[in-house]
């Protein structure tokens, strides 16, 4: 078994801090450092940084407001023209633009996207129309009855 007092004799010889039972609590010796300032302002590479940025810009917008006492500056979404500037700063990247370049459709090819879809619409419409002239099926059953009723008599 293990014999608490030794433990702790050797968690204090190894310059820890008193411990918990067989747990050595070492001191930390002051506050963690702060993290690396990183720059706003620099290019981004994709959507969710942009966004990300914008949040934290307007978040320290608010609460430095808020800290002015500036209430409807505190209320005020999304307010400070910084987060509109963010939105240049996305990087283009030059394969997606190559392939967003190649997927552009020409005139001719929208006049037949527009046709097919045309084409579509007359043949559903065409569907509705016949459905809406078959009898329910109430209405053929009652026609079923009247036909039995009328070979019974």
């Amino acid at each position: 078994p293990l014999d608490k007092e030794a433990v702790r004799a050797a968690s204090a010889a190894r310059g820890g801090g008193g411990g918990y039972g067989d747990i050595a609590v070492v001191n930390h010796g002051g506050p963690p450092p702060p993290p690396p300032n990183r720059n706003i302002g620099e290019s981004f590479t994709n959507t969710a940084e942009v966004y990300f940025a914008q949040l934290k810009t307007d978040s320290q917008t608010r609460q430095n407001a808020m800290l002015r006492g500036d209430r409807e500056g505190h209320q005020a979404v999304w307010n400070d023209p910084k987060i509109e500037e963010l939105k240049g700063k996305l990087a283009v990247n030059p394969f997606l633009q190559a392939e967003k370049d190649m997927l552009e459709t020409s005139d001719e090819e929208q006049l037949a996207i527009d046709y097919m879809e045309s084409e579509m619409q007359r043949m559903f419409l065409e569907k509705q129309e016949e459905a809406v002239k078959q009898p329910s099926y109430r209405e053929r059953l009652e026609i079923a009855r009247q036909k039995q009723a009328g070979a019974g008599a």
